[in-house]
């Protein structure tokens, strides 16, 4: 994603996703790159996914709540889960 081609990573990643559904890091990946979008609704899905799959996956707060924190507090009342 660093030469920004954010959409190709989203769509690779969900690929990816159907052919290993427990994977976290592509739940991670595509997370950012839904972030990257501005696709809010749908980085914050992937998170909470990424929490259920890996609940020790340090990316997971770097992504989702790092700068956006505010952001996630307003979308949805599950914060507290993200933390």
């Amino acid at each position: 994603m660093k030469d920004g081609k954010h959409i190709e990573a989203m769509l690779n990643y969900t690929h990816a996703i159907k052919i290993q559904p427990n994977n976290h890091e592509f739940y991670s990946n595509r997370s950012l790159a839904f972030l990257k979008l501005e696709q809010h609704y749908h980085a914050r899905e992937d998170s909470l996914k990424v929490i259920q799959l890996n609940p020790t996956w340090p990316k997971v707060s770097r992504y989702c709540i790092g700068n956006r924190r505010s952001l996630f507090i307003k979308s949805s009342g599950e914060i507290s889960q993200l933390r």
